[in-house]
C-alpha cells in the first residue's frame, strides 16, 4: 500500500513542469526520474535534474516560483 501511495504522489509531482536555472527552459519529467530526488522535492520543491535543452544537471525549480 505504501508503494502505491508513493507512486501516485510521484505521478502528481511529475505533472508540474520544472525550469532550468541555467537556460530557463521549461520541461516535464517522467515520474520515475523523481524517485531518487523525492526528499529534495518535498523540502524545497526543487530537484536535481538534467535539462533536456542544455544538458546540464542542476537544481531545477518550478516556473511559478522562479518569478
Amino acid at each position: 500500500m505504501m508503494s502505491m501511495n508513493f507512486y501516485f504522489t510521484c505521478k502528481a509531482q511529475a505533472e508540474d513542469p520544472f525550469v532550468c536555472p541555467n537556460c530557463g527552459y521549461i520541461f516535464y519529467v517522467k515520474w520515475h526520474k523523481l524517485y531518487f530526488t523525492w526528499g529534495t522535492i518535498m523540502t524545497s520543491n526543487k530537484a536535481r535534474l538534467k535539462c533536456p535543452k542544455c544538458k546540464q544537471k542542476d537544481m531545477c525549480g518550478r516556473p511559478h516560483e522562479a518569478m
